[in-house]
């Protein structure tokens, strides 16, 4: 008898921590784990005005960049912000967008909002317009949705200086493409490594 009741608490308690997560960040259609970094370079803006911005998400297309996606269910309310860990980039303006609302971050180092998911998933869009200088910006974003919470960092770089000076606190050892995708068996090309850059010729 005694046996037979730990054996259901154990099975009980099992049950408890098996449970699965209810929603996940997705960056590039690749799972991102939960305190990740996703790294992303800046590029020259598409109106031809020679600024540079960093997009988290610069497709129209939903699933092209970064993404929070429900993995039940295709509706949900949460709760989401951003914290500026740190910026050397000086743009003119960052701004979020989040559940279909932006919000101008201006001189503000962090924001709260509230969101809602549907089809499920939701558009993450964090930009940094017109970047002014070599450098690079640290964010944080955590999303709750429930008793639920994920935590994402956004990492803008611009310029050699800043892609040399990603280091091993925001970055897992392992070889990552300049865009911030882990490869596990790197071919000939330039890799960000525990926290140097390196040619593989």
């Amino acid at each position: 008898m005694k046996k037979s009741l730990l054996l259901t608490m154990a099975l009980l308690m099992s049950v408890t921590f098996a449970k699965a997560q209810s929603f996940e960040f997705q960056f590039q259609g690749n799972s991102v784990e939960d305190g990740g970094t996703v790294t992303i370079p800046a590029v020259l803006d598409d109106f031809g005005f020679g600024e540079y911005w960093c997009e988290s998400n610069p497709s129209s297309n939903p699933t092209n960049g970064l993404i929070l996606k429900l993995l039940s269910g295709s509706t949900a309310s949460g709760s989401a912000s951003i914290n500026i860990e740190r910026n050397t980039l000086n743009p003119q303006t960052l701004k979020w967008c989040m559940g279909g609302t932006c919000t101008m971050l201006n001189d503000k180092t962090s924001l709260d909002k509230t969101f809602t998911v549907s089809d499920g998933l939701v558009q993450v869009q964090f930009d940094a317009e017109n970047c002014r200088q070599e450098g690079e910006l640290l964010a944080t974003l955590t999303a709750a949705i429930g008793s639920e919470t994920h935590t994402v960092k956004i990492l803008f770089v611009y310029g050699t200086t800043a892609v040399n000076s990603i280091n091993t606190d925001t970055r897992a050892s392992g070889y990552y493409t300049l865009d911030g995708r882990r490869v596990e068996r790197p071919g000939k090309g330039v890799y960000i490594t525990e926290g140097k850059k390196m040619i593989i010729h």
